[in-house]
C-alpha cells in the first residue's frame, strides 16, 4: 500500500548502478517476500522468520517416535500421546497448538497451501492470481479448516485462550512434546539458564503437515528523503552480512543473510537449530502484499477463520464466508473481480 501510494521508493534504479550491491547474499525468501511488490525492489531484507515446530527430542527417543514430516504422520504422533496420557505427568499434551484468534488461524492456513494445486496457477499465496483475481479452493480450505477443529479435543482445556505467550510456557514448561510458533522469542527462552535442560533436548523442524507461513521485515527508502544516495548507503550497511550476523547474535533479530545461518560462532549456540530454520523458510510462504492486508489479518476474514477452527462456523460455511470476504479485500484494494 505504501508504495502504491508513492510513499516509498523503488531500489531497482539504485541496485542496477551499485556494482558493491551483491543480492545474492541473501536468502531467496527473505529477498523477494519481504522486499518485492508488482515485480519492483522496494526494500532490502532485515528480519525473516518462518514458522517451525519444536519438539522434545528426547521424549520423542523416549518413546520411539519418528519426528513428522506429513499429516498423517503428526496426527500418529498427536493420537499417540493422548493414548499414552498415563506415561506422563498430569497436564502433559503432545501437542500445544495455539486456537485463539491472534495466531490460530495460521494452522490452516498452512495446511491449505500444502494440499493448493500450485502448478494449476500463476500465485505466490494461494489466495489470488497475478491478476489479484480470488483463487481460494473451497474444498481445501474446508478440509483443512474440519481437520483443525477435529483436533481441537486433543489439546489442553481452554486451547481457545492459547495465543504466542501460552504456547511459548507450555514448551519450556515441560507440558507439551511439541509446538508451532514463530522461532526467535522462544530461541530467545530456550537460551535463559533456567531453561537449560529443555534446551539441550529441543529440536527444531518444518511444520510437517504443511508449507509454514512467513513474516519478515525489511527497509525500505520514504519517496521524500532528501538525500537517496545517503539513505541507500545507509541500508545497504544496515542489511550487511556482518550487521545481520549482529543483530541476531546481540538481539535475535530474524537472520535474512545466507551466511549467518552457517556462522561457526553461532553453532555452540544453536546447534541444528539455525540449519533446520534456514530449510523451513525455504519452503515459506507469505500471505500476500496488498494495501488491504490489514483487513487479512484484523479484519473479518481472520474472525471467520479462528471460528470455523474452533468448530463455531462449520467447515464449509466458514470457508465460503472467507472467501467472500476474499474477495472484498481485493475490491477495496482496488482489484475489481470477475
Amino acid at each position: 500500500g505504501w508504495y502504491e501510494a508513492g510513499y516509498i521508493e523503488a531500489l531497482d534504479p539504485f541496485i542496477a548502478k551499485d556494482p558493491d550491491f551483491d543480492k545474492s547474499i541473501y536468502v531467496a525468501k527473505a529477498y523477494k517476500i519481504n522486499s518485492t511488490f508488482a515485480g519492483k525492489q522496494v526494500g532490502l531484507p532485515f528480519n525473516m522468520e518462518g514458522r517451525l515446530m519444536f519438539y522434545r527430542k528426547d521424549i520423542f527417543k523416549q518413546e520411539g517416535l519418528k519426528v513428522p514430516t506429513n499429516l498423517q504422520e503428526w496426527v500418529k504422533v498427536v493420537k499417540y500421546f493422548d493414548a499414552n496420557r498415563s506415561k506422563f505427568p498430569d497436564g502433559f499434551y503432545g501437542a500445544v497448538y495455539m486456537y485463539a484468534v491472534e495466531q490460530g488461524a495460521a494452522y490452516p492456513i498452512e495446511q491449505y497451501w500444502g494440499m493448493f494445486d500450485w502448478d494449476s496457477f500463476n500465485t505466490t499465496n494461494g489466495f489470488w492470481d497475478d491478476n489479484f483475481q480470488n483463487i481460494m479452493d473451497e474444498d481445501k480450505l474446508t478440509e483443512s479448516f474440519k481437520f483443525w477443529a477435529d483436533m481441537k479435543k486433543y489439546m489442553p482445556p481452554g486451547i481457545e485462550t492459547y495465543n504466542l505467550p501460552e504456547a511459548y510456557q507450555a514448551y519450556v514448561d515441560g507440558m507439551t512434546a511439541m509446538t508451532e510458533v514463530w522461532p526467535l522469542t522462544l530461541y530467545g527462552m530456550l537460551l535463559d539458564p533456567a531453561n537449560e535442560e529443555i534446551r539441550k533436548n529441543t529440536g527444531v523442524a518444518n511444520i510437517g503437515y504443511g508449507l509454514p507461513m512467513s513474516g519478515g521485515w525489511a527497509l525500505t527508502m520514504v519517496s521524500s528523503s532528501k538525500n537517496k544516495e545517503a539513505a541507500w548507503e545507509y541500508m545497504k550497511f544496515m542489511a550487511s552480512a556482518e550487521n545481520d550476523l549482529f543483530f541476531f547474535r546481540e538481539y535475535g533479530k530474524g537472520p535474512s543473510v545466507k551466511a549467518t545461518y552457517k556462522d561457526p560462532s553461532l553453532v555452540d549456540i544453536y546447534g541444528e537449530w539455525l540449519t533446520n530454520q534456514s530449510e523451513a523458510i525455504a519452503a515459506a510462504v507469505s500471505a500476500g502484499k496488498i494495501s488491504t492486508m490489514g483487513e487479512f489479518y484484523g479484519g473479518d476474514f481472520w474472525v471467520f477463520a479462528n471460528q470455523t477452527m474452533n468448530g463455531q462456523l462449520e467447515a464449509r460455511e466458514g470457508a465460503k464466508m472467507m472467501i467472500k470476504e476474499m474477495s472484498g479485500i481485493l475490491e477495496r484494494a482496488g482489484y475489481k473481480q470477475k
